[in-house]
């Protein structure tokens, strides 16, 4: 697989864009950035031993000394540095107790999940946070709102249905899939992405009065640094055969019964700490120069 992404060469693309937000250099007003939960699972090759992973670690950040790579391997242990396990039930963390992204996914463990986690948390997710996090130290009547779609897999891309499918497709549900649609919608046309309780707790069969985290959308503050976790319940789970998990398969929720779930949760403690390997990813900037 061959893909490109943006250097900072200091002619076309003058800053790198991480520090342009720091120094406060930014368009606009308002901000809803979004990542999906298993982001770098499709741009990571196989990777099964910690062997493997230190040697794709010196290929994709080739600007790093041996320290800075150990320094990686801190915010990224692997603690009994064990092998992929192919054997292993994989299932989808739930970002607050137990194994986190850190380790574990509906697609792999070890460190082929460490692999993942590092490419998606470099790539879109902290760069979804720090554009966020950009307008919140602005202050004033700047916004910015931080989301993380997480229905398994969350492959980069597997949003999209979201927002453009109609119907929306079978792992996502129609209910789920008229929320995000209108949080978008609401977002570009009021400046807010809330949405009404009884779209956010599920239109079909939602109650206009339970409170509901997408109905009163929390900002993203340096205080209180909150994201919508955006997930399904219910239905039935429907095995996938899929190529790109150890497993070989993973499972979705679908059909009948099928119903969303929209959560508010810290973003900075969220996946064993995320908003601080944001921070560590932030301090190593020009030494990534994308």
């Amino acid at each position: 697989m061959g893909f490109f992404l943006p250097v900072t060469d200091g002619k076309l693309i003058q800053q790198l864009p991480s520090q342009q937000l720091l120094k406060r250099q930014v368009n606009g007003l308002r901000v809803l950035s979004g990542d999906n939960a298993n982001e770098g699972a499709s741009f990571v090759p196989r990777i099964r031993t910690q062997a493997d992973l230190l040697s794709w670690l010196h290929l994709t950040f080739p600007l790093f000394s041996e320290a800075d790579i150990s320094k990686v391997l801190l915010y990224y242990p692997n603690p009994t540095n064990a092998s992929v396990d192919p054997t292993a039930i994989l299932y989808s963390t739930n970002g607050l107790t137990g194994l986190t992204a850190l380790n574990e996914s509906d697609l792999a463990n070890g460190p082929q999940q460490i692999a993942d986690n590092i490419y998606s948390e470099t790539t879109f997710t902290c760069p979804s946070y720090w554009l966020a996090a950009s307008q919140a130290q602005r202050g004033g009547d700047r916004a910015g709102y931080k989301y993380q779609f997480s229905i398994p897999p969350s492959t980069h891309g597997a949003d999209v249905g979201g927002y453009f499918a109609t119907p929306a497709p079978a792992y996502m549900g129609a209910d789920f899939g008229l929320a995000f649609m209108q949080m978008w919608g609401n977002f570009i046309m009021n400046d807010n992405p809330s949405v009404s309780n009884l779209v956010a707790n599920g239109n079909s069969t939602g109650n206009a009065t339970a409170s509901n985290a997408l109905a009163n959308f929390p900002e993203f503050t340096f205080d209180n640094p909150m994201l919508l976790n955006m997930n399904t319940t219910g239905g039935t789970p429907t095995r996938i055969n899929s190529t790109s998990s150890f497993s070989g398969f993973y499972y979705q929720l679908q059909g009948p019964g099928l119903e969303p779930v929209f959560e508010a949760v810290n973003a900075y403690t969220w996946e064993g700490g995320r908003g601080t390997r944001c921070d560590f990813w932030l301090s190593m900037a020009t030494l990534v120069p994308e």
